[in-house]
């Protein structure tokens, strides 16, 4: 099923080996929110591990990079 939320928000999903990376430009005004579901990814820099998540403001862009095979969720939010 699906679950609602009152914003303006993108769900975006990357799965990445070690050494692969992704880069998401942000708008404006747009944050993002960004939850390591498994295995372990660098995120602007920030070493992070299944289960911890990050919020990024003020940045032009979100940069993933797989530390370990990962599964990286990201909200792109106004």
């Amino acid at each position: 099923g699906s679950l609602p939320i009152h914003q303006h928000a993108r769900a975006y999903q990357t799965r990445s080996g070690p050494g692969q990376g992704v880069r998401h430009d942000l708008a404006a005004r747009r944050g993002a929110y960004v939850h390591v579901a498994t295995g372990a990814a660098t995120v602007n820099g920030q070493e992070l591990r299944a289960g911890d998540a990050v919020r990024v403001e003020d940045e032009p862009a979100v940069e993933v990079t797989g530390r370990d095979a990962a599964t990286v969720l990201l909200f792109d939010l106004a």
